[in-house]
């Protein structure tokens, strides 16, 4: 799993600076799977904006992927730790609260403001430039 790597062909759409814009191609196998209508429901055309600073030009074929270690680490960057927080909020909060009418409102409330802060610190902490579009690997193809 951690040695895996998700990888998916596409073209350069268009380059300004770092910033290059890839279509994703539709893959051949996605047509005979069945799991198919969750990841693209109505065969919308796939495009992401990435940061590069590698030479690409407009209509290069490009190979895009991303190791099965980065995917752990972004979902748990993104779901593990806001769950835990949210969990441990909810706890801490119900621990010290005593009597109170509402303190199933309170315990909830503070566990959803641990992790709004949370996913707060990680945009801006995501937004300095060296994590930005750490996770993705982007070659040209042959």
């Amino acid at each position: 799993m951690f040695n895996e790597q998700l990888a998916e062909k596409g073209q350069v759409l268009e380059k300004s600076g770092e910033k290059i814009r890839i279509q994703i191609n539709s893959n051949v196998n996605c047509e005979d799977c069945s799991a198919k209508i969750f990841c693209n429901p109505c065969e919308i055309k796939k495009i992401i904006e990435v940061r590069s600073n590698k030479n690409f030009k407009k209509g290069d074929e490009v190979k895009i992927s991303v190791k099965g270690s980065q995917i752990v680490l972004f979902s748990l960057l993104y779901y593990g730790i806001p769950l835990v927080l949210l969990i441990t909020g909810i706890i801490i909060s119900d621990y010290f609260i005593k009597n109170s009418g509402i303190k199933d409102l309170i315990s909830f409330l503070s566990g959803l403001l641990l992790s709004i802060l949370y996913y707060i610190t990680l945009y801006f902490t995501a937004r300095k430039k060296y994590l930005k579009n750490c996770f993705i690997e982007i070659s040209k193809t042959d």
